[in-house]
C-alpha cells in the first residue's frame, strides 16, 4: 500500500504544473587540461552528466570531484572554479527551471548537487542513429527531467507559502517576458493588463521585496547577462536588442546593477571550453 503524504503531493503538484524547462544550450564535451576557468558566475544552471575522465570545481566552501557516472548541478549565481587535469568527457546542459515566469527553482539552492545515473543509458540515447530526431530530444529531455526532479525532491514544504504569494502575479511574470525592453514600466503593464494602481504596486513590494520596475530591471540585466556569456553577439546588439537607444546607455544601466560593465562580465564570466 502506498503511504502518499497529500500535503507534499499538492506542493509538488503546483511546482511541475507551473514550469517552464528552458534550454538554453547544450552539448557532448571533450575536454583536456585546458579546461580551467576561475572564479565563474553564471546567470543560469549548469548541468554536467559526467562520461568519462575528471575533473573538479570548487570554491572557499567546498571542492567537488566530477566523477564519471555522476550528474552534478551547478545552481544559477553560484561562484566556482572548473578545472581538469588531464581529459574529461561530460554531457552539458545550460538551463532554467522557472516557477510561473518568475524566479528559477534552483535559486532555493546555493551549492553544487550531485546524484549518480546510469551512464549506459545516457550514451545509448546519444549514440541513436540519424533520422530519428525527435525520438532523441524527447528521449533526452525526459531522461534530464528525471534527474531535474529528484534534485527538486531536495525543497521542502516551507517553500509552499513563497509559491502561493507568487502565484498571485504569475500573469504580470508572463507579460514581462514576453515584453522585455527597457522601455517597459510598471505603468505600461499596469494598464496593460488593467490592474490598479499604487496599492497593487504597493503589494508586489509588500509581498517579493521588491519594486515592479525594479524587477523588470532584474530582468533585463538577467537577459543580457544570457547573451553576454552563450552567444557572441557584440554589446551594440544585445543593447539594440533590448531597446536601449545606444550601447553607452545599456553599459551605464549595466555597470549600475552589477558593478561591471558587460565586457568586463564576459571576459570574467564567459567560458569558451564547456
Amino acid at each position: 500500500m502506498y503511504n502518499l503524504n497529500i500535503k507534499k503531493f499538492d506542493f509538488f503538484n503546483k511546482i511541475f504544473a507551473n514550469l517552464d524547462f528552458e534550454v538554453l544550450d547544450f552539448g557532448h564535451y571533450f575536454g583536456t587540461s585546458d579546461w580551467k576557468h576561475y572564479n565563474i558566475t553564471s546567470s543560469f544552471n549548469r548541468l554536467y552528466f559526467v562520461l568519462d575522465g575528471e575533473g573538479y570545481i570548487r570554491n572557499s566552501k567546498e571542492e567537488i570531484i566530477l566523477k564519471p557516472g555522476m550528474v552534478y548541478l551547478v545552481p544559477l549565481n553560484s561562484t566556482y572554479d572548473y578545472i581538469c587535469n588531464d581529459k574529461i568527457e561530460k554531457f552539458y546542459i545550460h538551463f532554467r527551471l522557472n516557477l510561473f515566469n518568475y524566479k528559477d527553482i534552483f535559486e532555493f539552492f546555493s551549492s553544487c548537487l550531485s546524484l549518480p545515473y546510469p551512464k549506459d543509458s545516457l550514451v545509448s540515447i546519444l549514440e541513436k542513429r540519424s533520422g530519428k530526431e525527435m525520438a532523441v530530444a524527447l528521449s533526452l529531455q525526459s531522461f534530464i527531467l528525471q534527474y531535474l526532479s529528484l534534485f527538486i525532491d531536495n525543497l521542502t514544504l516551507t517553500q509552499n507559502e513563497n509559491i502561493e504569494i507568487v502565484m498571485k502575479y504569475h500573469k504580470i511574470f508572463a507579460y514581462i517576458k514576453e515584453n522585455l525592453s527597457s522601455k517597459l514600466t510598471a505603468n505600461k503593464v499596469l494598464q496593460t493588463l488593467n490592474l490598479p494602481g499604487l496599492s497593487f504596486l504597493r503589494n508586489f513590494k509588500k509581498d517579493l521585496g521588491i519594486t515592479l520596475n525594479n524587477y523588470i530591471d532584474l530582468m533585463i540585466i538577467q537577459y543580457a547577462k544570457d547573451k553576454m556569456l552563450l552567444t557572441d553577439m557584440n554589446i551594440k546588439e544585445i543593447s539594440y536588442s533590448l531597446g536601449f537607444c545606444d550601447e553607452f546607455y545599456f553599459s551605464h544601466f549595466f555597470k549600475k546593477h552589477t558593478e561591471l560593465s558587460p565586457t568586463e562580465y564576459r571576459k570574467q564570466n564567459k567560458m569558451k571550453l564547456y
